[in-house]
């Protein structure tokens, strides 16, 4: 049995409210429940791109769209000089309960500040469905 409310707006249930809020973080988009959270990253053993320093990585969060096309979501903060970084700076996503969502992480070597990632070493990536 849920413990929200399966009726928007309807104050009197647990967790209802007028605005399709239904508490503990979660909401209702086309009457499926969602919520927000937030994911956060680290990397161990990363290849070596930089001849006299370390890999300066960055994550970057790709989901697959209804279309199947990725489109980027975040990016973590660059980390310098190192092979195994903890990012400190998590990524966001909207988490849809009945649905499935992938999800693509990739990791970029960014040498130069301002640096596109078409032009950044690649690492490596991952892809796999959220709530795996």
């Amino acid at each position: 049995m849920p413990a929200f409310s399966e009726e928007k707006g309807d104050d009197n249930k647990v967790g209802g409210s007028a605005d399709g809020f239904l508490g503990w973080g979660q909401q209702t988009l086309n009457n499926k429940p969602q919520t927000h959270i937030e994911l956060a990253f680290s990397c161990k053993g990363l290849r070596d791109m930089d001849v006299l320093s370390k890999s300066d990585p960055q994550i970057v969060l790709y989901m697959k769209n209804h279309e199947d096309v990725w489109k980027e979501t975040g990016r973590t903060e660059k980390v310098s000089n190192d092979l195994n970084p903890v990012f400190m700076q998590p990524i966001q996503i909207v988490y849809k309960f009945e649905e499935r969502q992938d999800i693509r992480i990739r990791v970029f070597d960014l040498d130069d500040p301002g640096q596109s990632i078409g032009m950044a070493d690649f690492l490596g990536e991952l892809e796999l469905p959220v709530g795996q």
